[in-house]
C-alpha cells in the first residue's frame, strides 16, 4: 500500500466538502435567518443557494464553506477506511510545530495555559 500524494489527499478533501452541500446550505441558510428573518426561510434558502453557487463559481469547491470539524472527521473516516489510521484535532495539534499554529490561536492558548481573560 503506498502514501497518498498531497494532490490526491487534496482531492479526497474537496470531495468530501462537496459532498456536503446539504450542511453547509443548511448552515448558511440558518445564519441568514438569523440576521433577516424578514426574508423567511424561503429567502434564507435563496441567498445559501446564492452563496454556494458564489462559491462554486469562483473556486470550483464548496471547501471554504463547509464545517472544518466536520471535514475533518470525514477525512479521519477515510482515512481509516483506506489506511487503518484515524486522527482527530488534539493529535493533530500535537503533530504541529510552533510557526504552523495561527498567531490568533497561540495567543488564545496562551491566554488560557496562563489563567488570562481573554480580550475581544
Amino acid at each position: 500500500m503506498s502514501l497518498p500524494t498531497r494532490e490526491e489527499i487534496q482531492e479526497v478533501i474537496t470531495k468530501l466538502a462537496d459532498g456536503m452541500e446539504n450542511e453547509v446550505l443548511d448552515a448558511i441558510a440558518t445564519e441568514v435567518w438569523s440576521n433577516a428573518r424578514s426574508l423567511g426561510q424561503a429567502g434564507a434558502n435563496r441567498g445559501a443557494r446564492k452563496r454556494i453557487q458564489e462559491m462554486r463559481q469562483s473556486t470550483g469547491s464548496i471547501l471554504d464553506l463547509v464545517s472544518g470539524k466536520d471535514l475533518l472527521a470525514k477525512l479521519s473516516e477515510w482515512s481509516q477506511t483506506e489506511f487503518g489510521v484515524s486522527f482527530g484535532p488534539v493529535a493533530i495539534a500535537r503533530a504541529m510545530k510552533f510557526d504552523e499554529v495561527d498567531p490568533e490561536v497561540r495567543s488564545v492558548l496562551t491566554a488560557i495555559e496562563n489563567g488570562n481573560t481573554l480580550n475581544r
